[in-house]
């Protein structure tokens, strides 16, 4: 199963259990019913934003919305932004930029942004990443200290 479609059927799970209409997700969480819609219909796929938004108000991982693990449960206590987490990594690998856009095929000038915090993954380039270092969705972001 691809990435998005684990996500929607997972947000429809959710949804589902908790017996929340889309129209109360909608306004609750500030997403637009377009947007739920895009990623209904699979022609959009969500922002790191708008997953970190769904996993606060589902109280669950971001890996567990995008359908990476059943365990639903991950926090850090101590957050931290992504750009940091993703500079500490790319440091303790010692790996440069160059390597790591070759092993990955995420881009040089997505990574350069990435460490300086001006710019966010795709949840495709987040997924390689996470699956290149080994580590979770979750840690990566900043959102969990579990590897």
């Amino acid at each position: 199963m691809d990435n998005l479609s684990a996500f929607v059927e997972t947000l429809q799970d959710l949804m589902m259990q908790r017996n929340i209409k889309l129209v109360d997700l909608s306004k609750t969480t500030k997403i637009t019913l377009p947007v739920f819609y895009a990623w209904f219909n699979k022609t959009a796929i969500p922002t790191i934003k708008n997953l970190i938004i769904l996993s606060s108000y589902f109280d669950c991982s971001v890996d567990y919305l995008c359908g990476r693990t059943e365990h639903s449960i991950m926090k850090a206590t101590n957050p931290t932004a992504f750009h940091v987490r993703f500079s500490f990594i790319m440091n303790k690998s010692g790996m440069s930029f160059r390597e790591l856009s070759a092993k990955t095929k995420v881009s040089l000038s997505g990574l350069h942004g990435f460490v300086k915090g001006t710019r966010k993954p795709l949840l495709e380039n987040l997924i390689r990443l996470a699956n290149f270092f080994d580590c979770s969705l979750d840690y990566l972001l900043g959102l969990s200290d579990d590897v």
